[in-house]
């Protein structure tokens, strides 16, 4: 299937910032976004309405229930992302997002 614009503007930022990923992984039955096996992070590629309903938060809670302690989504990144940088390249890196 074609990237949406969400995807692919995650998969952008990602890469140009080293991180390693998997793009449309298989975890359990669900199929995510990008998985981050570096830090054990999930992050979906949601729109403005994404998971707000009952599926896609039931999906999350079973995601955690395997072990996945983070499934960030597209709304919260902008904030996770330095969380990501400092974490990876320490406190003195430039942000993310400019």
């Amino acid at each position: 299937r074609d990237n949406t614009p969400q995807e692919k503007l995650l998969k952008k930022v990602i890469e140009e910032n080293g991180l390693l990923y998997e793009y449309q992984v298989r975890i359990g039955q669900y199929t995510i976004d990008f998985f981050l096996p570096e830090l054990d992070v999930i992050i979906e590629a949601d729109g403005g309405f994404g998971h707000l309903n009952k599926r896609d938060r039931k999906r999350d809670a079973d995601l955690g229930d395997m072990g996945y302690s983070l499934v960030w989504h597209l709304q919260e990144l902008s904030i996770k992302l330095w969380a990501i940088r400092h974490e990876l390249v320490g406190p003195n890196s430039s942000t993310l997002l400019r």
